[in-house]
């Protein structure tokens, strides 16, 4: 068995290795519906959110591999009431693995940085908690020629709370999110 696995990775090392190789710096800008997933200590109304992403994408034959940095500003909609966020920010490096198939790139991806949010507390005090965040999810891109792409996105994402308040300790937001996304490869 070692030995098929052994000889099967020589196989697409030596593939991979004669496919033409390309990297192209990527810039992307995109905007999403979030929903917040339920939980007992704080609730994430829905929202839109704006996020930029900052990457260089390395294309081995019809694999493409994008470290990235992810900037995303979200904001509720609609009316707050107690334990409702406001509006979060989260900062995150991550990156994509997708497969080119002519003109469409399906993709998964994780982000991994820091979250900072504001919420109205059951006593109508604003707080604000930072804490690690994470999100992971997929996409699929359309290609807008070589040095562009329209994509949608969805994805699962989590901050988690510390040092807010004695009834709101470790607190978690989660979300889902579904948008679209620009990208240029300049």
């Amino acid at each position: 068995m070692a030995r098929r696995i052994a000889i099967a990775g020589i196989f697409m090392a030596v593939l991979l290795g004669s496919l033409p190789a390309r990297a192209d710096f990527a810039l992307g800008l995109g905007a999403s519906g979030n929903f917040g997933i339920e939980n007992k200590q704080l609730r994430l109304p829905d929202s839109w959110s704006v996020d930029g992403a900052l990457g260089y994408r390395f294309t081995l034959g019809i694999v493409e591999l994008t470290p990235e940095l992810d900037l995303t500003y979200l904001r509720s909609t609609g009316s707050l009431k107690g334990n409702d966020v406001d509006w979060a920010f989260q900062a995150a490096a991550g990156g994509r693995i997708g497969v080119q198939i002519y003109f469409v790139v399906p993709s998964v991806y994780v982000l991994f940085g820091l979250g900072q949010l504001q919420f109205t507390s059951q006593d109508l005090v604003k707080h604000d908690g930072t804490g690690p965040y994470y999100e992971v999810g997929g996409a699929v891109d359309f290609r807008l020629g070589g040095s562009a792409s329209l994509g949608v996105h969805a994805g699962y994402g989590s901050v988690s709370l510390s040092n807010v308040e004695a009834d709101l300790q470790n607190a978690k937001i989660n979300r889902v999110r579904a948008g679209v996304r620009l990208t240029l490869f300049l």
